[in-house]
């Protein structure tokens, strides 16, 4: 299971579950933020708002190129596959 090999991760943190309220503190201490979306029929249409949060703690953003995030590109950075996600990152 891909959990249980994060586990031994050095700088993979569980911190289990926490009320939503709270969840908005926690990516300003990101290094970058990603939103690794399927590109699919269901997320032609979607609006990720996660995407505001991430924006307001100042850090890189990095999502999956697909349409509703195309608008903000000049913002975001998109990825397709995972060479680009992986440059993306690094650039983060």
């Amino acid at each position: 299971m891909a959990m249980e090999g994060l586990r031994g991760c050095p700088n993979a943190y569980f911190l289990g579950g926490k009320p939503v309220g709270e969840l908005v503190k926690y990516p300003q201490h990101f290094d970058v933020c990603i939103m690794p979306y399927r590109n699919n029929e269901y997320t032609r249409y979607i609006y990720p708002l996660k995407l505001h949060e991430y924006l307001a703690g100042g850090r890189p953003v990095i999502g999956t190129r697909i349409p509703p995030l195309e608008e903000f590109s000049s913002i975001v950075s998109l990825a397709g596959i995972a060479e680009e996600w992986s440059s993306a990152v690094e650039a983060a």
